[in-house]
């Protein structure tokens, strides 16, 4: 299950989040329950502080969790993406699965992007 709270005035399109969050676990063979949140910058930059000792709002931040069928939260702040948000909702995700800052992740996140691209945004 794929759950989304929108706790800012940003538009959510949840179709489109729920398909790419979903495309990309069905390209990493992953099932669990994951929940994508949207705050406003404030609301980041006092996560981002509290687990990552960084004082200064961020546009994406990940919760991976060990519990039965629980993938992990990703949270995301719209005000401070720069770009396409489905790409850095793709990010998130593969942070909640365990993947680090790296040429592999990367190259992941732009392949799924390009994908997502040609198969379900462009309709």
């Amino acid at each position: 299950m794929i759950e989304i709270n929108n706790l800012t005035s940003f538009p959510v399109d949840k179709a489109l989040i729920k398909k790419t969050v979903d495309f990309v676990l069905k390209k990493e063979k992953c099932k669990g329950n994951i929940s994508i949140a949207f705050v406003n910058s404030e609301d980041i930059k006092i996560l981002n502080k509290n687990y990552r000792d960084k004082d200064k709002p961020t546009d994406v931040l990940s919760f991976s969790l060990s519990e039965k069928d629980v993938l992990g939260e990703v949270v995301v702040a719209p005000e401070q993406v720069n770009g396409d948000i489905t790409y850095i909702l793709i990010h998130g995700v593969l942070h909640v699965l365990g993947y680090n800052h790296g040429e592999d992740m990367y190259m992941r996140q732009d392949k799924y992007f390009s994908l997502l691209e040609n198969k379900i945004l462009k309709r």
